[in-house]
Parts: C-alpha cells; structure tokens; sequence
C-alpha cells in the first residue's frame, strides 16, 4: 500500500498491513528492514502508526485572534471542550482593551492550565491603514467593558487570586505567527486590523501566509435590510455607518468590519491572500439564533419581537442547561453555558462560539451549516458588507445555521459526551 489507512482501533486487522503483533510493526526501523519489504512490489514497507485521528476536523494546530469579549471566551471554551484547544492566541482591542491579555490568561489558566499561550496584540488604535485611524469606540462598550470586569472573578474555576495563577503573557508577536513548517489554521474573532497588517505586509506577509492552511473569520453582514427585519435580537447588535451621514438598515454594519474598514477590504474585496477563507457573518453567528428557530417551528413567521425571541431563547438554553452541572461545572464550556445571558450583556453562547465550532467540526457541520463561494465587497465609506455568488472563489460565506442541533452539540461536548 503507498498510503496509510485509517485504523479503526490501535489493534485492528486491515487488509495489506501486518498484524500488530508481527516483528515488522514495531518500529519504523523494523518495517523498512529487507525482511520486513514488499519485493515483488519492488518497493519498501510503509510505517502506519496507528495515531488516533484529532478530534480537530481543521488539524490540532490552531491560533486565535480575539478580542477577548464574553463570546470569545465562549469560543474558548468550545474548542477545549471538543479537544481543540488553541494553542497560541493573540489579543487585540474589541470588545476589550488590548492590555486585557493578562486577565483571559488567568482566566484560560484557571479552566485548563497553561495550554494556551497569550500573546499581547498592538495597542490601542493601531490599524491597518494608518492614514485612516481607527476610532471606533461606540459609548456602549464602556458599560460592556465595566461589566466583564466585574464579573470576570466570579467565573473562573479557581479563586481570583494572583498567587495561584500568574497570568502570563507573551510579548514575541513574531513567535505568535511564525510556524516551523507545520500550517496552522487561523480563526479570527475580532477586528481586522492586526491580521491585515500581518498578512499583508511587504516584508513578512508571504512566510505568515505560507504557515496558515485556513482563516475562520466572524464579521460581517451580507443582508442587512432583511436581517433587520427577520431577526430581531440579532439586529439589536448592529452598528450604524462607519461615515455617521447615512441612517437606516440600508446602513448597517458589523462591528469586527467597522473597527477597521480597510482592513476588512483588503482581506476579503480584495481576495489577495491565497489562502481558503471562511467568514461567519451575522447571518449565522448571530444572537439568540435558537430562539428565532423556535418561533419559526411553530409556525411564528411575522409579529415577533427581540423580546419574545430572546424568551425562546433562553428556553432552548434552559434546556441544556438543564443536563449540565451548573453546580460545580466540570470544564470551562459548561460554565459558559450556564452563565449564557440574553438578552444581557453575558452572551457566551452566540456571534464567535459558533465561528469556532466550524474549526472543531469543519465539514461535520454540513448538517449546521451551509456555504456558498463568494466574492464579497466592502464598502470603504459606510463599512456595509455585501456579496455575489462566485463558484471559483476560495471565500466562503456561511448561509445557514441550525442552532437548535449546534446547542445539542455542544452540551454533549461540556459532558463528554461523543
């Protein structure tokens, strides 16, 4: 055989391999021995270990851009939970100050130890294109910011203590995008700005590009008007234009996309990158989606509001909560979905935990999730995001999402369960 298979158990018989027992299968050494070759096949014996396949469908080698918001720490805990756990993450200002690192650091610490190496991401108002600096600071985010705060002790495994746990964070941005051979795949839930500057830069775009097998984004919004209209609670988390003249649904933005308008274009209009990209706008990776699908099952189309949305919501998440430890939480997922909040500022559950459930069950999600290649533009005056059909393109944009089946999945996961 010129390829391994896939073994089924660490002992399991297949056709063209030698038994498990056999001298020949105990080393790679022992299997292209002369006594160990296929001669009349004229060629040596290929070494199958028998390494369990990742849990990971995207490969076990991941690396996050956050900024650092409640559904961020959602992503995290997903990906630990279903045996993906990032690796390296680079913290960028968002949701939270870009010098928040430390306290996702102890946070991460405190659920699962040091796995997870932090990274201190650009200041304050670094951005892409510099002649066109990024201000984007809306009045709500002081209270989003204040409130993570004071919450920020009461949902880590062990107590708040510095003694305890150090919160490190690394300072070689370099190392956070350098790869020694082995592609990463990149999954993006923040603003653009560090990652086109990354990607894009003269000097050093190609190597980093050259190290990434795939991006996953969360940002975006390809249908505003309806969107406005349809979900509701969704709509509560828009943005207006970037320029401040216009108003009206017309308008509307996502917030990863109107931190940094460039950068947004110079990623996805632009298409330059060479490298397959995923992008989870608000179509999908949008608020209190179980809710809305709850409403559609029986049969409620029209004359709903984001209140009874957000009740039906927090229905379908009291139901998993439901089959959870709530109590004593016995890993990080289930404490962010225990604390699932919506329509209150604690949303784990929603936007880029479900960004970072593709990374977990990539094409797996096909039941979940459904893309189309696109072309996708960027209005550079108002920041809104639209999109066309393009069948060649390595851009994929997610049209549809079942969260009733995603929250199945992801109690299943927060138990242990397969």
């Amino acid at each position: 055989m010129t390829q391994c298979p896939v073994f089924a158990a660490v002992d399991a018989a297949v056709d063209g391999c030698s038994s498990f027992e056999s001298p020949c299968s105990s080393s790679a050494s022992a299997c292209a021995s002369p006594g160990c070759s296929s001669s009349h096949l004229r060629q040596k014996a290929n070494y199958c270990p028998t390494i369990p396949p990742s849990s990971c469908a995207l490969g076990d080698n991941v690396r996050v851009v956050t900024d650092m918001g409640w559904d961020d720490f959602g992503a995290f805990s997903v990906l630990n939970a279903a045996g993906c756990t990032p690796q390296k993450a680079l913290g960028v200002q968002g949701m939270m100050h870009s010098n928040f690192t430390s306290n996702l650091s102890k946070l991460l610490q405190s659920w699962y130890g040091n796995a997870t190496t932090i990274y201190q991401g650009p200041p304050d108002g670094s951005c892409f294109d510099s002649s066109d600096p990024c201000d984007f600071d809306p009045a709500w985010l002081e209270s989003y910011r204040s409130n993570m705060l004071d919450k920020l002790p009461t949902i880590t495994k062990l107590p708040w203590d510095e003694t305890v746990w150090d919160g490190r964070v690394a300072t070689d941005v370099e190392e956070f995008w350098s790869c020694s051979g082995e592609q990463y795949v990149l999954l993006v839930i923040s603003p653009l700005s560090a990652v086109a500057s990354r990607l894009l830069d003269p000097v050093r775009g190609n190597s980093t590009r050259a190290c990434i097998k795939e991006i996953v984004f969360m940002g975006g919004m390809f249908d505003n008007v309806q969107l406005s209209q349809t979900d509701r609670a969704t709509a509560d988390a828009f943005n207006g234009p970037r320029s401040g003249n216009e108003s009206g649904p017309a308008f509307f933005t996502e917030l990863n996309v109107i931190a940094d308008v460039p950068a947004a274009h110079a990623l996805w209009e632009a298409n330059s990158l060479g490298v397959p990209m995923r992008i989870f706008s608000l179509e999908t990776a949008s608020s209190a989606r179980a809710g809305l699908q709850r409403l559609y099952a029986r049969g409620q189309v029209a004359g709903y509001d984001a209140h009874m949305q957000n009740e039906e919501d927090k229905k379908a998440h009291d139901e998993v909560r439901a089959t959870l430890d709530c109590g004593a939480p016995a890993n990080m997922l289930t404490k962010m979905l225990c604390i699932h909040d919506s329509p209150g500022d604690v949303r784990t559950a929603d936007f880029d935990a479900i960004a970072a459930s593709y990374v977990w069950m990539g094409n797996r999600t096909q039941d979940l999730v459904s893309f189309e290649g696109s072309h996708v533009m960027v209005n550079m005056t108002t920041g809104v995001t639209t999109r066309s059909r393009d069948r060649d393109s390595r851009t994929f944009v997610a049209t549809a999402f079942d969260a009733i089946k995603w929250l199945d999945a992801l109690a299943r996961a927060a138990r242990g369960e397969k």
